[in-house]
C-alpha cells in the first residue's frame, strides 16, 4: 500500500481515481528468481496472474478495482523503497463503489459509457498471426 498524501499525487499521473478512503496498491513484480537469482522471464506474467486473482476475490467481496499504467516507477520505487530487482508494473486503486462525483467530469463520462469487448477474432489466430 502506497503512502497517503503528497506521495501519491506524486506517483500517479492520474491520481483523481485514488480517493483517500481508498486503498492504492502498487503491483510489483520480482525480476529474478529467489533461490537462485537469475532472471525470471515470466515475473510480469506471474504479476497479472496475481492481479487477476485479486480482482476476482475484490469483485466477490463487493470491492472495485481501477488499475493504472499512468505512474512514475521511479518515483514510486524511491517512495517505496524497492530492491533493484523489483519492477513496478501497475498502481490499483481498490475501495467499495462510490459516487462518481469523487471523480473529474471527464472521468464521469467515461465511466457512464457502454462497455463494449473485442471480438474473439480481433485478439485470437489459427495457426499464425492475424490468419
Amino acid at each position: 500500500e502506497v503512502k497517503r498524501g503528497s506521495s501519491v499525487k506524486t506517483i500517479l499521473k492520474n491520481a483523481s481515481w485514488a480517493c483517500p478512503e481508498d486503498y492504492l496498491l502498487c503491483a510489483v513484480a520480482k525480476m529474478n528468481y529467489a533461490y537462485k537469482n537469475t532472471p525470471n522471464e515470466h515475473a510480469i506474467y506471474d504479476l497479472g496472474q496475481a492481479v487477476s486473482y485479486l480482482t476476482i476475490q475484490a469483485t466477490e467481496m463487493d470491492l472495485y478495482l481501477h488499475q493504472m499504467g499512468g505512474f512514475s516507477q521511479e518515483i514510486a520505487r524511491k517512495n517505496l523503497n524497492l530492491p533493484d530487482d523489483f519492477l513496478p508494473v501497475a498502481m490499483i486503486a481498490m475501495g467499495f463503489k462510490g459516487s462518481l462525483d469523487r471523480i473529474p467530469e471527464e472521468y464521469q463520462k467515461i465511466e457512464n459509457n457502454e462497455r463494449i469487448r473485442n471480438t474473439v477474432d480481433s485478439f485470437a489466430f489459427q495457426g499464425v498471426w492475424k490468419k
